[in-house]
């Protein structure tokens, strides 16, 4: 079977028009890249910021990323608002974006320097890592030993 990405891009879209932040995700993935539609970066973005609000934390540090860096003149560096999303990113437990606030906070990266948020980032980061470090369950893992 072909991979029809057009019409893959019609259906993140539709996806997103239904509340599936998930779709807003991949529809903004295929815009920021121009994959299978005409890029458009500030259509990228929205999708990004819908998804992002509606808790899939992929698109905040998406968008993260396009604040902190810029994007190619299309996205001007915005230190606040990079650390916003990275923030949130951090509040729907990606370690990563627990990480880049705290490294923002510590460095001043286009805010001012923040020890207090600086540590309350790096805690979290540090409970992230350490559930992602812990043991759970293994794939094939049978129920046989808890008794």
């Amino acid at each position: 079977m072909d991979k029809n990405i057009p019409v893959s891009t019609t259906y993140f879209e539709r996806a997103c028009e239904l509340g599936f932040s998930k779709g807003c995700h991949n529809a903004g993935i295929a815009y920021m890249e121009g994959d299978g539609c005409v890029k458009n970066v500030n259509r990228a973005l929205d999708y990004y910021k819908k998804a992002c609000s509606g808790s899939t934390g992929e698109s905040c540090l998406n968008l993260w990323s396009a604040y902190f860096h810029g994007h190619n003149g299309d996205v001007v560096k915005d230190g606040p608002t990079a650390l916003d999303y990275a923030s949130k990113a951090c509040h729907l437990e990606m370690f990563q974006g627990c990480v880049n606030a705290a490294l923002m906070c510590r460095r001043g990266d286009s805010v001012p320097k923040d020890p207090e948020r600086e540590k309350y980032f790096t805690q979290k980061a540090a409970e992230f890592k350490k559930a992602l470090n812990e043991p759970g369950v293994t794939f094939g893992e049978t129920h046989q030993n808890l008794d």
